[in-house]
């Protein structure tokens, strides 16, 4: 009988775990993505939207791998590995929350002035917050790439640039999805303004976000510290 053990049994079983764990997130990422988007829009289009984005992001997350073999500086990182395999469903999961507020930023666009303009309208007012957000989520993923060890450089590398270039699926193709295929919202009932779980969560946010305002140096000082 054939024993075999050592470093390279190790690595084999902790790619085998991987692929099993990267099936699993993709799994549970599709279907909580799309349950809560049909449940927030209550629309099979905007859905289907919403989850390409997501879907489209993770992809290009691990062609970004792939591309960066033709980089001689960046040939020794293009090879994925059990951490790495973890990227994809954490792209999806921003891309998808990107694609969430420029739909919500549209909708609030056409219940304001209409269907025409509303997705550029959308854009204008959604692009600073999202590229923010972004930019300050691949700040913090790209400081992995000080570490020591090579799967969390590249885990913190790839996912940086893979958020970075969900940006242009956000600000390219949703706004011209939008377009083609507009959205409209439902309009409130009457009812609907005075009461509901909806307002109710609407006015608990509303709150948070005045005092926030009124005591932003005390904030600040603790989001420092």
């Amino acid at each position: 009988n054939l024993k075999m053990g050592g470093p390279p049994v190790d690595n084999v079983a902790i790619d085998e775990e991987g692929t099993i764990t990267l099936v699993r997130l993709v799994g549970y990422s599709a279907v909580i993505g799309i349950s809560l988007s049909l449940i927030c829009f209550r629309s099979i289009r905007v859905t289907i939207m919403v989850f390409f984005v997501g879907g489209v992001a993770a992809i290009a997350s691990l062609a970004i791998v792939f591309w960066s073999g033709s980089i001689p500086a960046m040939a020794h990182l293009s090879s994925v590995d059990a951490v790495l395999m973890s990227m994809p469903a954490l792209v999806y999961v921003l891309g998808l929350s990107g694609a969430v507020h420029i739909v919500n930023y549209y909708r609030e666009a056409v219940e304001e002035d209409g269907v025409d303009g509303a997705a550029e309208r959308a854009i204008g007012h959604a692009w600073g917050p999202c590229t923010l957000a972004a930019f300050t989520t691949a700040l913090g993923l790209i400081s992995l790439f000080s570490s020591n060890l090579m799967p969390i450089k590249k885990f913190g590398l790839f996912s940086a640039l893979g958020v970075m270039a969900t940006l242009s699926l956000l600000f390219c193709y949703l706004p011209a999805a939008l377009t083609i295929w507009p959205f409209l919202p439902k309009k409130r009932e009457a009812g609907d303004e005075e009461g509901g779980v909806a307002k109710l969560i609407e006015r608990m946010w509303l709150a948070v976000g005045r005092w926030i305002i009124g005591n932003h140096w005390l904030v600040t000082a603790g989001c420092v510290t």
